[in-house]
């Protein structure tokens, strides 16, 4: 995606659709890693 910014070759709805994507991944993923993180430290 960057390089498609960067080369001035993208479109709106694709780098929405990528931002999209990424949003559904941190809060899906990455929180449920981080209360598993929280909890097997005891926190």
């Amino acid at each position: 995606m960057e390089h498609k910014i960067n080369d001035d070759n993208w479109n709106q709805n694709e780098v929405q659709g990528f931002v999209a994507e990424w949003g559904k991944h941190i809060i899906h993923s990455d929180m449920r890693l981080n209360a598993y993180m929280q909890q097997q430290q005891g926190l």
